[in-house]
């Protein structure tokens, strides 16, 4: 695994690759770390397996003997609460809010057996479902370990439950999925206007630095930058909405060149996510994926059901065989289940001229 960074006097992160979970990274991608106060270690985030979380422990007591007081999950995606099993086998509690908790008793079960096909059972023996024992349900000071820490909770963003946890001490924010560095946001459960008003709540405060959820520690204006693309992808698609411009038209997103200041945000496995897309032309065959899920209530009370991901054209059945042939197609089929946790279905069609 990657070794702790001193990020702060007291603070340790440990940087993934931010790549898509493979075999060859060992699901080491995502972003997390740990806080040492004066009696006691704050763990933020634990991994994408029960093997990252005891090695976590592990770095940890390389740095100090202080025992690890509290884990804090940021929020329910498998990259980062899969490792929160090691920590519970020792007696630690764990800490999210409680829209996240819920999160994770109801889907992580399926991201589980995903990570295990994508993974294997040997790097992810012994990873379970492990859901939280404490939870809050809001913005929330703490003191672990003899450290002051700001649990700070913006309403829905990414998902209902996001949290960033703020050492006071230092000014270092652990930002969970409010920040990205080089990678494109993960946008299934999102609400961009929350996310954005979550952005400008902390460029408000008094931050040193931030450690994002994937790629490098950021400072300053950097870590806005995801709420610069939010809002340049949500005026492109409102644009094409409003011009009638299919998602897949050549100048949906606008001019070339803002079509590349935006490709700059993404970093390649997100862009291979959505390559299939461009593999489409004008034509008159089409797929459609949806993300299946079981009926239930989410905590904002809503029910649901199907929900469409995407819907791609092309020439022919031959042009959809020779996409889905590709690299690119390969490794959009694969990454299905880690995005579309609940399952997916993909139905096919002929469409005709009126």
């Amino acid at each position: 695994m990657p070794a702790p960074i001193a990020v702060a006097p007291g603070v340790y992160a440990f940087i993934g690759d931010a790549e898509a979970v493979a075999p060859s990274n060992h699901g080491m991608v995502a972003n997390n770390g740990f806080i040492v106060g004066t009696s006691g270690v704050t763990v933020i985030d634990t991994g994408s397996s029960y093997r990252y979380g005891r090695a976590m422990i592990e770095a940890i007591r390389r740095v100090t003997p202080l025992p690890v007081t509290l884990v804090v999950i940021t929020h329910q995606a498998p990259e980062f609460v899969f490792g929160a099993a090691a920590f519970r086998d020792r007696g630690v509690p764990i800490l999210a809010h409680e829209c996240a908790a819920q999160l994770i008793c109801e889907r992580c079960s399926i991201c589980l057996a995903n990570l295990r096909k994508t993974l294997g059972d040997n790097e992810m023996a012994g990873s379970r479902v492990t859901v939280p024992d404490r939870t809050v349900s809001g913005t929330t000071e703490i003191d672990n370990g003899g450290r002051k820490l700001q649990l700070l909770h913006f309403g829905p963003v990414s998902t209902l439950g996001d949290l960033a946890v703020l050492d006071t001490q230092t000014g270092v924010l652990f930002s969970g999925s409010l920040v990205s560095n080089g990678r494109i946001p993960e946008l299934r459960n999102e609400q961009i206007p929350g996310w954005l008003a979550a952005l400008e709540n902390l460029r408000a405060l008094d931050l040193n630095t931030g450690v994002p959820a994937f790629g490098p520690p950021v400072h300053g204006e950097d870590m806005m930058q995801k709420g610069r693309y939010l809002r340049e992808l949500d005026a492109a698609v409102r644009r094409a909405y409003e011009n009638g411009v299919g998602m897949t038209g050549g100048d949906a997103c606008g001019s070339g060149a803002r079509v590349r200041s935006l490709q700059a945000l993404c970093d390649r496995a997100t862009a291979e996510r959505t390559a299939l897309v461009s593999a489409g032309g004008e034509s008159s065959n089409a797929v459609a994926m949806t993300q299946k899920q079981k009926k239930h209530r989410h905590p904002t009370g809503d029910h649901t059901m199907a929900q469409l991901v995407a819907l791609l054209e092309f020439d022919s059945l031959d042009a959809i065989k020779t996409a889905l042939d590709t690299p690119e197609g390969q490794k959009t089929a694969a990454d299905l289940g880690n995005f579309a946790q609940a399952g997916v279905e993909l139905l096919m069609f002929d469409t005709k001229p009126a």
